[in-house]
């Protein structure tokens, strides 16, 4: 294939988790399969919202956000010439996603049930994370012209600046009825800076605050990395270790925190940069790589780890059995884990025939986790 950025994508069947991935839509410049060609849906996030899959993809002149469901595939929004969407991002009633260019974010739009709408915000420079805490309550963190990183909240388009310590730095909101959470980083962005994890796990009451060893000597952690994810009452986070490995820990409503995974324990060898996701039911998935080498989705559920998806599994496609594999093995998955409130994960992967030289595509794959 002389296009290395054909693009698929794959569904599961609704298996549990030790079956075989299939693939019933497929898509590329100029070989799609239930899509129109020329799309390209490359370093994209997808995500579930009310049965159906959100995909940001791309024509070449306009970015669209697609609507996956079993029957169709639907562009629900365009963008304006010249400008670009960010992924959406799935609030306590919808889903969130903005709209711009060099010059800023120009529109926000709010997706609840079939109805888009525009929410009304006052320009301040780029929006790079955001979240709504539900009752037109949301949040954003800004990038400003300045080069400035700090997050307003927004309620009747009356704007309310969180109160951080100074020169502290903000990083892209997580949200969950009546809850928020984020990272700080005070002083400057360089990584020996103090990190803070903040979360409003009840945003009547001031929020806890997980501090690493930077900013409190008696802290089992070194630092954080950016992401902080939130559902039901639990804030999950990935960070350094006082041991100096990677670990994903979980921080229950009165403080208490647990270590649900870490690098050299559970066959985990390494933890991706990408953030992990977290459901209502403490199931967790995250990208790794295993003992072996090969790039790996892990699970944590009822206090167990296991393999929900690795390098070399096979996939049922239009065009024959293949395999999730790439000659690059540190882009065979692609996009971030997503896992919802009813179990179901997605994730996009490589997808090629057995003699390893033929690209079938990247594909979204999906997985009912019973």
């Amino acid at each position: 294939m002389k296009n290395l950025f054909l693009i698929c994508v794959l569904f599961m069947s609704f298996l549990s988790y030790a079956g075989k991935p299939e693939l019933i839509l497929r898509y590329s410049d100029a070989d799609s399969w239930k899509i129109p060609n020329g799309y390209y849906c490359f370093n994209t996030n997808p995500i579930t919202y009310k049965d159906a899959i959100y995909l940001r993809c791309s024509d070449g002149d306009y970015e669209h956000l697609f609507k996956i469901t079993n029957t169709q595939t639907t562009s629900i929004y365009k963008s304006g010439d010249g400008h670009k969407l960010t992924d959406p991002s799935l609030t306590v009633d919808g889903l969130l996603w903005s709209e711009f260019s060099e010059g800023g974010t120009h529109t926000i739009l709010d997706l609840k049930g079939e109805e888009i709408r525009k929410v009304s915000f006052k320009p301040q420079g780029m929006i790079d994370g955001m979240a709504s805490t539900g009752e037109g309550e949301y949040v954003f963190r800004w990038l400003d012209f300045d080069g400035e990183q700090f997050v307003t909240k927004w309620k009747n388009t009356a704007e309310i600046w969180m109160d951080h310590p100074d020169r502290s730095f903000a990083f892209s909101p997580s949200s969950a009825p009546n809850q928020l959470a984020y990272k700080l980083r005070l002083n400057s962005l360089d990584d020996s800076s103090p990190d803070l994890l903040y979360w409003w796990a009840d945003l009547g009451k001031s929020p806890l605050v997980l501090k690493d060893r930077d900013s409190d000597a008696n802290s089992s952690w070194l630092s954080f990395r950016n992401s902080v994810i939130l559902s039901g009452s639990s804030m999950l986070f990935v960070g350094r270790m006082m041991s100096g490995v990677d670990g994903i820990g979980l921080m229950d409503e009165s403080g208490v925190v647990k270590t649900i995974a870490q690098v050299g324990s559970d066959k985990v060898k390494e933890i991706d940069y990408f953030s992990p996701s977290i459901n209502k039911h403490q199931t967790v998935v995250f990208r790794g790589v295993d003992e072996s080498g090969m790039k790996t989705i892990f699970m944590w559920k009822n206090d167990k780890i296991s393999v929900l998806l690795r390098q070399d599994d096979v996939v049922h496609t239009d065009k024959g059995p293949a395999r999730i594999n790439y000659q690059d093995p540190s882009a065979v998955f692609m996009s971030a884990p997503f896992l919802s409130e009813d179990s179901l994960f997605i994730q996009t992967a490589l997808v090629d025939f057995d003699d390893e030289k033929t690209l079938i595509g990247v594909g979204l794959l999906r997985l009912r986790i019973e």
